[in-house]
């Protein structure tokens, strides 16, 4: 979280929550990051280095 709001950006939104059952969490785990930017999410992250890299 901490890499996610360490540097300012308008306009981001964040969210998280516990997994469930049910196809949005399908093939998921719950140690991962996606970043999206106009309409399109790159693939997932699951490191802080690689999260900052996305957020570049």
């Amino acid at each position: 979280m901490a890499a996610a709001v360490g540097t300012w950006r308008p306009n981001p939104v964040l969210a998280w929550g516990e997994p469930f059952g049910g196809p949005l969490w399908e093939g998921r785990d719950g140690n991962q990051a996606w970043v999206c930017r106009d309409f399109t999410c790159q693939a997932p992250v699951n490191t802080v280095d690689g999260l900052r890299a996305e957020l570049g």
